[in-house]
């Protein structure tokens, strides 16, 4: 048998290995002896005065043969203006995401509002939403909708931890 470990120096193992992670992750290869901060704290903000910003995330069920899909509108205040769910049948997590990124292009089209930012937390999502890359197949129709209604409106995507996302959830 193995012996035992003061659960204090595991977690702060863990804790310098985490910090490892971060650094590696966001930094490339480290450097011998560099200083390992914290990970940044991430906070939602607001948009621009006069200006929404659409929160937008989904979820599967606990079977997986559906997503859940949450649009959150708020003002450059914060406060919740209007929302919307729906729910899809899809089978992988980037077309659930990709979903719901089209579901916040729709919400902004219907309410023709100008100058919104569409915010998720898949990055994936978020990057494919605004670059030329040619989407994996499975996601392809959602990502040209997402284009398609991006290159008629003023929408700007942007990514955002899941820890920032949370009213969308």
């Amino acid at each position: 048998m193995g012996c035992l470990q003061n659960p204090t120096i595991t977690l702060q193992q863990a804790k310098v290995s985490w910090r490892e992670l971060f650094v590696l992750n966001h930094h490339g290869v480290q450097q011998p002896n560099a200083e390992v901060t914290e990970p940044p704290i991430y906070r939602w903000s607001p948009p621009s005065l006069g200006q929404f910003r659409i929160n937008c995330d989904a979820s599967f069920s606990r079977d997986g043969s559906k997503a859940s899909l949450a649009v959150i509108l708020r003002n450059w205040g914060g406060k919740l203006v209007d929302g919307r769910t729906s729910t899809v049948h899809v089978s992988l997590t980037l077309q659930r995401e990709a979903q719901a990124v089209r579901m916040a292009c729709a919400f902004s089209q219907t309410l023709n509002l100008r100058e919104v930012s569409v915010e998720g937390d898949n990055k994936s999502v978020i990057d494919l939403s605004v670059s030329e890359l040619v989407p994996p197949w499975d996601c392809l129709a959602i990502i040209h909708d997402i284009r398609s209604t991006r290159s008629r409106r003023d929408i700007s995507f942007s990514w955002s931890p899941r820890s920032t996302n949370h009213v969308a959830h």
